[in-house]
């Protein structure tokens, strides 16, 4: 059965101890949403789910859409999750929308900077809330990081959508580390709670986001800094077999392409040929209607690569 290392326990004691903090922006946000019935949380939530679907790339310029749309829908959600806060289903569309509004609506750089931190913050407070909320049925968070597949399920928690919470969740904390910089990171342990929330991804479900838990774990592996103690874990070769692993999952996916291709480029830059071989079919993707706003935001990066590889 896995348990966590004494470096995860002490990360998620310093996430605790900001757990009452968490809960009184949990409680302004309800106090400040209409007051909702619970037999009308379905039809709001089915209304977000029609918008997100429909609205969420209006206006859109290469990835860049309009706030106003994906506002809407936050709005929503974070009605219905206020009328059922223990929904983690519901828990879940919220830490999306909130994702898709802090990169997908907001202006990159240093421009969207201060407007994209009390989303990521209020993501982090959301998915933070979530687990607490979860592990309560298991004693404490601790028990819940430890709890086997079948032991969850017999809990009656949705095994899939855990999963994703905790992918979501580490999509945040990188937001914000990538705020704050990596030595922050590492010193505040918000790495190590990344590093957690991503193994939980590939404990509960691999195949998360077309293996997105190998590409956090890519990620981490060539990015965070080998210390003894905080980061013994970090290795760079890992991060290619993260990426082979996110590639047996979704085989010609564009996004494990990009970030395969970042991870050589740190770990063997001498594959230069295969680096911009990469790059290049990341570039010509031509966006998917149903993720528009997420492959221009691929290209986009790639084409950043490619133009520094020159």
């Amino acid at each position: 059965m896995f348990r966590m290392s004494r470096a995860i326990v002490a990360d998620v004691r310093r996430i605790d101890i900001a757990t009452a903090l968490r809960r009184i922006v949990v409680l302004l946000v309800i106090s400040s949403s209409s007051v909702v019935g619970a037999e009308e949380v379905d039809s709001i939530v089915a209304r977000a789910d029609q918008l997100f679907a429909e609205r969420r790339d209006i206006g859109q310029v290469r990835g860049l859409a309009k706030s106003e749309p994906i506002g809407e829908i936050v709005m929503l959600y974070e009605q219905a999750a206020a009328a059922r806060p223990d929904d983690l289903a519901i828990a879940l569309k919220l830490l999306i929308a909130l994702e898709y509004k802090a990169i997908h609506a907001l202006p990159k750089g240093r421009a969207g900077a201060l407007a994209r931190r009390p989303v990521v913050n209020r993501g982090i407070a959301v998915c933070e809330d979530a687990l607490d909320r979860t592990a309560t049925r298991f004693g404490d968070r601790e028990e819940l990081y430890g709890a086997s597949v079948a032991e969850i399920r017999a809990k009656g928690v949705d095994v899939p959508v855990l999963a994703e919470v905790y992918f979501w969740c580490a999509n945040h904390w990188v937001a914000r580390s990538l705020d704050r910089g990596i030595r922050a990171a590492v010193d505040e342990g918000t790495v190590g709670t990344v590093y957690e929330h991503t193994n939980q991804v590939l404990r509960l479900d691999p195949s998360v986001r077309q293996g997105g838990g190998y590409r956090f774990l890519a990620q981490l592996h060539i990015v965070v800094p080998r210390e003894t103690g905080k980061t013994d874990w970090a290795d760079p070769e890992k991060a290619i077999d993260a990426m082979e692993q996110a590639e047996a999952i979704a085989p010609g996916d564009p996004h494990n392409k990009l970030f395969l291709a970042q991870v050589l480029m740190r770990a063997r830059p001498n594959e230069k040929e295969r680096i911009r071989s990469l790059l290049l079919e990341a570039s010509n993707l031509v966006p998917r209607s149903e993720r528009v706003c997420e492959d221009w935001d691929l290209k986009n990066g790639a084409d950043r690569y490619l133009a520094a590889m020159k």
